[in-house]
């Protein structure tokens, strides 16, 4: 009788909001499927030593523009590091640093550094990253994605850059917003390789039309798999 007088269980709020991450869109692009098993129902991961020289690299880059010394370990979720163990843009170790302190971005102080930002999509969907590095001059804003392995082909990766200009445009690392902007990815590995692009106004309504249906097909639960 006693089981019968128990109050029924209080159902949770319901919310149309979702959230991921810049790396949870970038592993969407790539395959559903595997968005699905990182950050819907997720599998227990193995150890990536790529993943963890990639975190060392980015780390020794943001001291380096900070001008400090580390206190702390840090995580590896403090970055946005897309790039699987074993493929072709995987982490290549300290030389990837050697590269970086002879680039033109060693000497270059950057106007933010692994700035975290949260942008919200039109679709009520909310994406949380962080920024390597933003350089600036005279208004212009170069939006920076240092990669620590050799250059890669795979489109999914495009997505960070979108992210971050859409983030910038937005205000959303300082309430301010730059006079014009390029986005780059710095590819560290092997030597430096530069891959800019000239962001205005159709290249950011490009780009928020693809996150948002990258967004859309997230809330919608569509995780079909691309095989590679």
């Amino acid at each position: 009788d006693l089981l019968f007088t128990l109050p029924e269980p209080v159902a949770a709020p319901a919310t149309s909001s979702r959230a991921t991450s810049v790396t949870g869109l970038v592993t969407y692009a790539g395959c559903p499927r595997r968005f699905f098993w990182a950050e819907v129902d997720r599998l227990p991961r193995r150890h990536n030593p790529a993943a963890r020289r990639g975190v060392d690299v980015h780390r020794r880059i943001e001291l380096h523009h900070k001008g400090i010394v580390p206190l702390e370990e840090v995580d590896s979720a403090m970055y946005d590091l897309v790039v699987p163990d074993g493929e072709p843009g995987a982490a290549s170790g300290p030389a990837a640093f050697a590269t970086f302190s002879s680039s033109r971005f060693a000497s270059t102080r950057p106007l933010f550094v692994e700035g975290p930002f949260e942008l919200r999509l039109d679709v009520d969907f909310v994406v949380r990253g962080r920024v390597d590095a933003i350089y600036e001059s005279e208004g212009h804003w170069e939006v920076v994605d240092f990669k620590s392995g050799r250059p890669s082909d795979d489109p999914a990766t495009r997505v960070q850059l979108e992210a971050y200009a859409l983030a910038a445009r937005e205000g959303a690392f300082s309430g301010t917003t730059p006079e014009s902007m390029s986005v780059t990815f710095a590819y560290l590995g092997g030597g430096l390789t530069e891959r800019t692009e000239d962001v205005d106004a159709a290249w950011l309504n490009r780009a928020e039309e693809h996150l948002g249906a990258i967004a859309a097909d997230i809330i919608a639960e569509r995780f079909d798999p691309v095989p590679s």
